[in-house]
């Protein structure tokens, strides 16, 4: 009997020396980085220190050898100084197999608005992770996402972007996307928003640097104005001059640089005249009235 218990507690020894290294292989999943300089100087340490005891990780054998278990289970909790071989650490604790989980989800767009103004929008929108900001805006669909309108590689959860130079009047489409540092991309749907039209043009031509001539039958009348404009000039030999009821001279051009003649006048007769100019809005400017004489001809 007695020869028997040597027998087998000499064999537990022998192969407890011949698994120590074996267990020591899976050693401490924080580590295992696929360095195997460091995996084999740990084995090593292992097996020759007097403090090492192979069977704390006697749990690690399992992920040898149930490796299904584990993978729909979960990892078994392990001591500090036991890890899993590098393969199955990348199969069971992410594919990075460094004990971490590898980012693959994109970040979420939610809450997008668009601030159209005359020549220009600013668009907001949130994402749920930390991620970039681009915009891609086009006049038709489908929108390309090659050249962006706007980047911003800053890594926010609100986002703001605003483009600028676009046409009055005008539909836009845009497409949104955010890119986490992992390189996952979110994209929104095809948007629309359509530019402002111009504030009204409320405002008159300014004339400037009147010049009446005259000869015996005519006049003539030269002027400036601030923006293009029509050239009217009104005449009569009463006053003051009904500009509903009296003659005119008109030119419908619209230029900034006036000449006008009225022919076939009276000589030597009073004239009184008014100057207009009228915009591309319709806004009117008239000069008050004045008087020119025509010459006696002689």
């Amino acid at each position: 009997m007695n020869s028997i218990l040597k027998k087998s507690i000499g064999l537990t020894m022998i192969l407890s020396l011949m698994t120590a290294p074996v267990f020591a292989f899976a050693q401490s999943s924080n580590a295992n980085n696929g360095n195997k300089n460091k995996i084999k100087n740990e084995i090593k340490k292992e097996s020759v220190s007097s403090d090492s005891k192979p069977a704390t990780c006697t749990k690690a054998w399992g992920h040898l050898i149930a490796a299904g278990w584990i993978k729909k289970n979960g990892s078994l909790p392990l001591p500090e100084n036991c890890i899993i071989p590098f393969g199955i650490s990348k199969i069971f604790s992410g594919k990075n197999g460094n004990g971490t989980t590898t980012d693959t989800v994109a970040p979420v767009i939610s809450d997008l608005t668009i601030t159209a103004t005359q020549t220009g929008a600013t668009i907001k929108w949130n994402t749920n992770e930390l991620s970039n900001s681009v915009v891609y805006i086009s006049t038709s669909t489908p929108v390309g996402t090659t050249t962006p309108a706007t980047t911003n590689n800053s890594l926010v959860k609100s986002h703001t972007i605003t483009v600028s130079d676009l046409a009055s009047s005008t539909i836009y489409y845009a497409v949104i996307t955010s890119k986490d540092s992992s390189g996952n991309i979110g994209k929104s749907s095809t948007i629309s928003f359509t530019t402002l039209a111009p504030a009204p043009d409320t405002t008159a031509p300014i004339i400037s640097g009147i010049i009446a001539t005259v000869a015996s039958t005519t006049v003539n009348g030269w002027w400036t104005t601030n923006e293009p404009a029509t050239t009217r000039m009104y005449y009569s030999t009463t006053s003051p001059i009904n500009v509903l009821t009296s003659p005119f001279i008109e030119n419908t051009t619209l230029v900034t640089s006036h000449n006008i003649t009225i022919p076939n006048l009276a000589t030597s007769t009073l004239y009184y005249l008014i100057l207009e100019s009228k915009d591309a809005s319709g806004n009117t400017q008239r000069t008050d009235q004045f008087s020119v004489r025509t010459t006696s001809g002689f």
